[in-house]
């Protein structure tokens, strides 16, 4: 019960603030395995994963955290079973991409629809 309660409130509140109507694609409960730069020893979390035409944002329910990565910056899309270490026994969406500081990075999701994301982000 605490979790749907989570995932309602997280969704409403990435809903609310990239605008319904700018929305390509959401995943209310997507599990992010965290950003490559940040090293191993990241909390790998559920979250709600969002696509518009200008970004993909990754907003995990707890701890609180935030991933944004412009549209434009994203570089490849692809699966992969392991990222920093960690597999839930299935393939994951993995997002490479240049970070602020202008180096490769990726970034790892557990998605219900991998061809759906995989089609949306290759475009």
């Amino acid at each position: 019960m605490f979790f749907r309660r989570m995932q309602r409130r997280v969704a409403a509140e990435l809903r609310a603030r990239l605008g319904e109507a700018s929305i390509l694609a959401i995943e209310e409960r997507a599990n992010g395995f965290g950003v490559e730069s940040g090293g191993p020893f990241q909390v790998r979390g559920n979250g709600c994963l969002a696509l518009t035409d200008d970004e993909l944002v990754f907003l995990m329910w707890l701890p609180r955290r935030e991933l944004r990565i412009l549209r434009s910056a994203i570089t490849g899309v692809e699966r992969t079973r392991w990222h920093l270490g960690k597999t839930m026994g299935r393939e994951l969406l993995r997002v490479r991409f240049q970070n602020e500081a202008g180096q490769s990075d990726s970034a790892a999701f557990l998605v219900g629809d991998l061809p759906m994301w995989e089609a949306l982000l290759a475009d």
